[in-house]
């Protein structure tokens, strides 16, 4: 690896401006948990944008992926390159869009599921096997965001992928029948290809108020962390986790308090889009739950308030320029938060992600590090891109 950097942030004492000294004195006495600190960094020589999207199980491999060129690159922890592959036309082995991100399934395996099936692959890019699905699924919107990926589990003997939701619901999201019969995650047979949904919305969901949300508001993030299933769905604040077996009992319901969050708020049905599909970047919520170590992590972002948008909106037809710098001013502002817990579901902090790093590129490893992807060079385009290996750090 490059000769490690040390960086140590604020604590949630300076980041929590905003609450009432009463939130401030909670949220100070209950946090050990109150920033990140750097412990490692890799720089690979690259002119381009390759996103980190997942690190091997063993923790010598980054997976890369370079939207442009539409190539996976595999590299090591000292920045060299590894293998790297194209799949792309119209060949048998081009997975297409991907539901989720591309992943490590073994240290020498990689895993990408899209629309056409789940896809093996080896380093270098030779197709290994690929389950083709049974039934065709049912997809709202593509997620590959970094360290949300396909989870491997095993009940009753065979062998499953966890994923989102991919099964059929013969009710729309104008339809309240739509939210009780919803399945929030697909379970899929790796040897028949069968896909099943599992896990319902809860009967106190905050999303049975008979109004229509968006899939910003329902996306549901999960993580297996030793054998129960951790769940949380973007605009609902509560942390919820049940058995990894038949018939999913709930064993946990953590109400969340996360700091400053704006929660998205549906809309009557008459006012409406039947068909639109929706993730609208500036609406808060949940952005990814991860396992670091023996905590579980969760990122959230706070979300732009309604009456700021309600402000700009009108500028986005008459002054665009104006409008656009608006926008960037009143988004700088709102953060981007992790809040830690264990694993009996006890709160142990909250901070704020720092604005050095890309908030999208977010993944927790089994030994505790926390991997993370620098930001973007405004300023300037760079050759390299850079990624770190870092650790909650305790109060």
């Amino acid at each position: 690896m490059k000769q490690f950097i040390l960086i140590s942030f604020l604590s949630v004492f300076v980041l929590a401006c905003g609450e009432t000294t009463e939130e401030i004195e909670t949220t100070i006495e209950s946090s050990n948990y109150t920033g990140i600190e750097i412990v490692d960094s890799i720089m690979y020589d690259y002119l381009g944008e390759a996103e980190l999207w997942d690190v091997s199980p063993d923790g010598n491999k980054l997976l890369l992926r370079d939207w442009q060129r539409k190539e996976f690159l595999i590299i090591n922890t000292e920045g060299e390159l590894i293998n790297s592959f194209i799949k792309d036309g119209d060949v048998m082995d081009n997975p297409g869009f991907l539901l989720m991100a591309a992943s490590f399934h073994d240290n020498e395996t990689i895993l990408a599921g899209s629309v056409k099936g789940i896809f093996f692959f080896s380093l270098p890019g030779e197709l290994i096997r690929k389950v083709n699905f049974t039934d065709i699924p049912e997809v709202n919107i593509f997620y590959t965001s970094a360290g949300f990926h396909f989870q491997n589990v095993e009940l009753n003997g065979n062998n499953y992928l966890l994923g989102p939701a991919i099964t059929p619901n013969e009710f729309t999201k104008m339809e309240q029948d739509y939210y009780k019969t919803r399945k929030s995650i697909s379970m899929i047979d790796l040897d028949s290809g069968k896909i099943e949904g599992i896990i319902n919305l809860e009967p106190d969901s905050r999303f049975f108020d008979g109004k229509v949300y968006e899939m910003s508001h329902v996306y549901t993030y999960f993580k297996m962390v030793d054998d129960k299933l951790w769940v949380v769905h973007a605009g609902d604040p509560r942390l919820l986790v049940y058995e990894m077996k038949e018939p999913f009992a709930k064993v946990m319901d953590i109400p969340l308090n996360l700091i400053g969050l704006n929660y998205p708020e549906g809309v009557p049905p008459q006012a409406a889009e039947p068909r639109s599909i929706s993730m609208d970047s500036s609406i808060g919520g949940v952005k990814g739950i991860q396992i670091v170590g023996d905590k579980v992590a969760l990122l959230y972002y706070q979300g732009m308030k309604q009456e700021v948008k309600d402000e700009i909106e009108p500028l986005w037809s008459t002054d665009q320029e104006k409008a656009s710098e608006l926008w960037q001013i009143a988004a700088e502002k709102v953060e981007y938060r992790v809040q830690v817990f264990d694993k009996e579901g006890n709160f142990e902090g909250d901070f704020v992600l720092p604005k050095t790093f890309r908030p999208y590129v977010f993944i927790g490893t089994e030994d505790g590090s926390l991997w993370l992807s620098k930001a973007a060079n405004e300023e300037e385009e760079e050759d390299f891109v850079t990624f770190y290996k870092a650790k909650l750090v305790k109060d």
